[in-house]
């Protein structure tokens, strides 16, 4: 479900904390912020993450106050006072505090109900994300965007053109750039975008072609100079 975040109340302890008050505004403006009513845990928790990040919040242990802000009364009066969610203790943990959500939810089970909102905000966090540099990449991209946009798509808040449109606004600038390369005038226009799978070819190709002025070599093999230089 979700909730407008005109309704959210934020806590006074992270008023007080001199490191929070320009967070908490940006997490409050967000329009139809999540809402947690016991239900499909784990998907509330990956729009939680997603949405501090859209506000600046890189650090999961300092959404934990927004568990308890962003869920129903009766949530918020089970959970507000167990020390994984308690404002007014210190040291709090994501993990602590997903560990206890699983425990005290685990029979919910109804998917979490996503908005337009929440496919725009993911193809603005992605899009400022590292380029894909690695096969793995693309997939771990592709994966994460039929996590948010296949639901939309099914219940018809998006259609097959849209969906092919978020994907490459997802993507970092150099890449989408790339793509525009290698597509027809026709294909450049929002109306008739490419097929995901297409995409997805094109962005593979890229990784293929060594000859390539635009082959990152040494973004490729990053990890293996870890391992030699460890």
């Amino acid at each position: 479900m979700t909730s407008s975040s005109s309704n959210l109340n934020i806590s006074s302890s992270n008023q007080s904390n001199p490191a929070s008050p320009s967070l908490t505004n940006n997490m409050s403006s967000i329009k139809d912020a999540l809402y947690f009513d016991g239900t499909c845990i784990k998907n509330f928790l990956k729009q939680l993450i997603l949405h501090g990040a859209r506000a600046g919040i890189t650090d999961k242990d300092q959404l934990v106050d927004y568990i308890v802000e962003y869920s129903s009364a009766d949530m918020q009066h089970v959970i507000h006072f167990q020390t994984e969610f308690n404002p007014d203790v210190s040291g709090k943990t994501w993990k602590d505090a997903e560990d206890m959500l699983v425990e005290l939810y685990s029979a919910g089970n109804q998917p979490l109900k996503l908005t337009k909102h929440d496919i725009e905000d993911f193809c603005t966090v992605y899009s400022a994300k590292p380029r894909l540099v690695k096969k793995v990449d693309i997939d771990h991209y592709y994966q994460a965007f039929l996590a948010v946009s296949a639901p939309l798509h099914k219940e018809k808040v998006i259609t097959d053109t849209k969906q092919q449109y978020y994907f490459v606004q997802g993507l970092l600038t150099k890449d989408a750039k790339f793509i525009m390369t290698k597509l027809t005038n026709v294909e450049k226009k929002c109306a008739m975008p490419l097929k995901i799978s297409k995409v997805v070819r094109i962005l593979n190709t890229r990784l293929e072609d060594k000859e390539s002025l635009i082959y990152w070599n040494w973004e490729a093999n990053e990890d293996d100079v870890d391992k030699i230089t460890a």
